[in-house]
């Protein structure tokens, strides 16, 4: 099955698509919708749903650490399916 998609997020470097990780995540949590974020970016809404995903886990775990600690490749490679109800 070929991706009707012109855009890649995998053709990022990792700094950037961190970066890019962490302020759509930000722009999520002050009331924008995924599905709308997605579609502008060019990205999957899964892509996104997981990024949520693995901000509120780290959220509900941390106790210190990095502000960005979660959007690495390193902790996204660990990245479950489980669905946090409740953000910050």
């Amino acid at each position: 099955m070929k991706c009707k998609r012109k855009t890649d997020g995998r053709k990022l470097d990792h700094k950037a698509l961190e970066s890019l990780r962490i302020h759509t995540v930000q722009r999520i949590l002050d009331g924008e919708s995924p599905e709308v974020l997605a579609e502008a970016l060019g990205l999957n809404r899964a892509t996104i749903y997981r990024w949520l995903n693995k901000y509120h886990l780290w959220w509900l775990g941390c106790t210190q650490g990095e502000a960005g600690a979660w959007a690495t490749a390193e902790a996204l490679a660990g990245a479950d399916g489980l669905v946090v109800e409740d953000h910050p």
